[in-house]
């Protein structure tokens, strides 16, 4: 009864840490995207892809704060059952976040294609870095469930 004790209240504190990592990634990324269009805004420079980029950058970030808020107010102890939940949840946004790369990769391709493509173009990396980003975070939270 101990042990099982112990690696409830150990997944439960690193799933909350996973949470708060997730709304670091997400302040970073409103900070980086408001920066990046204010920039444009005061430097009264255009540049689609830029411009783009940023909001995907400021948007995804948003969403990331909120949905790392909710997640965390949401924690629990967990057993053996809850663990194995939490990891295919964690295997399930893996899939989603690669996804969202591979079609990132062929939107690029697409817009690279196209006279006016600018805007595809920083939109698709914007939602590149945003996948590669939740790729990262889902495997840490993987590998901290398994242990």
């Amino acid at each position: 009864m101990q042990v099982e004790a112990q690696f409830a209240d150990t997944l439960f504190l690193l799933e909350r840490l996973q949470a708060v990592r997730l709304a670091i990634w997400g302040g970073a990324s409103v900070l980086l995207g408001t920066s990046l269009l204010a920039f444009l805004r005061v430097a009264r420079r255009e540049s689609s892809v830029l411009l783009q980029f940023g909001i995907q950058c400021a948007a995804w970030g948003a969403f990331w704060i909120a949905f790392a808020g909710a997640w965390r107010s949401s924690t629990h102890l967990r057993d053996l059952a809850g663990a194995v939940a939490l990891d295919r949840a964690a295997w399930f946004s893996l899939g989603i976040a690669s996804a969202v790369v591979v079609c990132g990769a062929i939107l690029i391709l697409v817009g690279r294609g196209q006279r006016d493509g600018g805007a595809l173009v920083g939109a698709a990396v914007g939602a590149m870095t945003q996948g590669l980003a939740v790729v990262v975070l889902a495997l840490q939270l993987s590998a901290a469930v398994v242990r």
